[in-house]
């Protein structure tokens, strides 16, 4: 036996041995001992075990991939739980695999680890077992043979239908499938928390039922019946809100402050919060994209700068030339890589302007942050922000709202069927910061903390034909003016 596979076998058994111990530690708050609450992802974990153990799930590869720190490992030690709760499967046969760790710490792949596991735990080939058996593969973009793993075991399993593999990583680069993987998997994206599940996980709230889908009707209603629709909506908010005692001008800013990452629910000082997500950039910057994108280690304090000066800067539309003055002459195919490798990584969100498919290469798109907590989070790392000073900041909250609408609009995008396009007017002069594309027309919708006239609003409206415009300002009744109607910050945070 050599030396790596003596390795491998020795780190096989620990993880076998302990991962039961692990998911316990892993799934409790640290400050108050309490169990961490589950995301609203883990309801659809739970579906997709109960039809596996059915002998229902044609796809079983479940590829979950997001930005680092959203609570990805949480969810998984938390599914580990719940199969240990409700099956009857052995440990031995529930196997969790950093792949982080078994790169960097065993300098092994899963294939290699997979054979020993046969070998050892199984006792004859992966076609002959009749058990079921659960692989949790996390930090899967540190093996670039991952995907061909997963296919091999699948292809192996498919006749008895008996292997489920959760694939969680941090790079959405590197979790991209080829075409035999993609019709074996489902591939899941899992987004920062939602100001829905910030409440409901901080303060149990639960909005009244239906009330995103009645957003979601509103926005491809007639102006009329849009303005009802939301009216009547937000009222029902509003009593939920008052039995709960819920303080949303309180809540909604510190949610847009700190709230991406469920380690936000536990409490502790917005400093040592803030520094622990500049922390995961800087891990993402330094680590993640010299290996899975164009740039090299020596690109990392540029990018670094790039995240600092977008944090800085009102979302508008970045001309790589520009960028490229501002980042001391670096150059403009080397802005674009590093554009190209943070929305992969899940930091920022690209929104193209109004122009045809073809001409869009040409144009300069906007780019926002995945959740408004990176952007703070900079800033508090420049000296520029500090949440229990600024709540009331209407630039910087400004800016924050339209990183959670962008987020929001474009997580609703890929997930519905009644926002069809997410973009921005690209004329010159004054604009609205969005228009929503729906199957009934086009709506102008302009976002801000405090208060605003409606002219950017108007200008899109009369550019873009829309059917009507939507100001999100700060205000506690939805109103209609002419053809626009003014809604309060929060509301579209619930769909």
């Amino acid at each position: 036996m050599d030396i790596k596979e003596e390795k491998l076998r020795g780190y096989l058994n620990r993880i076998i041995q302990t991962t039961g111990d692990l998911s316990k530690t892993k799934i409790i708050d640290e400050i108050s001992k309490n169990p961490l609450p589950t995301r609203s992802y883990y309801v659809k974990m739970d579906q997709y075990i109960r039809i596996f153990l059915e002998k229902r799930l044609n796809q079983r590869v479940i590829i979950l991939s997001g930005l680092r720190g959203i609570g990805k490992t949480t969810l998984l030690f938390q599914t580990y739980e719940h199969l240990m709760r409700i099956t009857k499967i052995p440990k031995e046969k529930m196997l969790y695999i950093d792949a982080g760790e078994l790169k960097n710490n065993i300098g092994g792949e899963m294939t290699d680890l997979w054979k020993i596991y046969e070998e050892v735990y199984l006792g004859h080939s992966l076609e002959k077992e009749e058990g079921d058996i659960i692989i949790f593969i996390d930090e899967a973009h540190y093996d670039q043979n991952w995907a061909n793993f997963a296919k091999s075991i699948f292809d192996r399993s498919d006749g008895k239908k008996n292997v489920l593999i959760f694939v969680s990583g941090s790079s959405a680069l590197a979790l991209r499938t080829n075409t035999d993987l993609s019709r074996r998997a489902i591939a899941d994206h899992l987004f920062p928390l939602t100001f829905q599940e910030y409440l409901l996980l901080k303060h149990n709230f639960f909005p009244p039922k239906g009330t995103a889908e009645k957003i979601r009707i509103s926005l491809n209603s007639d102006l009329l019946s849009a303005e009802h629709i939301l009216s009547t909506t937000y009222n029902s908010l509003q009593v939920n809100f008052s039995k709960k005692g819920i303080d949303i001008n309180t809540l909604l800013p510190e949610f847009l402050a700190l709230g991406a990452s469920p380690l936000a629910l536990s409490g502790g000082p917005s400093d040592l919060y803030f520094r622990w997500w500049i922390q995961v950039l800087e891990k993402v910057v330094q680590q993640d994209l010299p290996n899975f994108s164009q740039l090299g280690p020596k690109s990392s304090p540029n990018i670094f700068a790039l995240l600092q000066f977008l944090a800085e800067s009102i979302p508008t539309p970045q001309s790589f030339q520009n960028v490229s003055h501002k980042l001391d002459e670096v150059s403009k195919s080397t802005v674009s890589n590093m554009f190209d490798a943070l929305e992969d990584a899940c930091i920022l969100i690209k929104v193209f302007p109004d122009v045809d498919p073809i001409k869009k290469m040409n144009v300069s798109s906007k780019y926002f942050f995945m959740h408004p907590t990176i952007r703070a989070s900079l800033l508090w790392n420049l000296g520029k922000f500090k949440k229990d000073l600024l709540q009331n900041d209407s630039v910087y909250f400004g800016m924050f709202m339209e990183d959670i609408l962008a987020s929001t609009f474009i997580r609703n995008k890929d997930t519905g069927n009644t926002i069809l396009e997410v973009f921005f007017d690209s004329a010159k002069e004054e604009a609205a910061d969005f228009c929503l594309k729906t199957p009934s027309g086009n709506i102008a919708l302009e976002c801000c903390w405090g208060n605003k006239d409606t002219s950017q609003i108007r200008k899109t409206m009369s550019r873009f034909n829309c059917k009507f415009g939507i100001l999100v300002e700060k205000t506690n009744a939805v109103t209609l003016k002419d053809n626009i109607i003014s809604v309060p910050r929060e509301l579209f945070l619930f769909i």
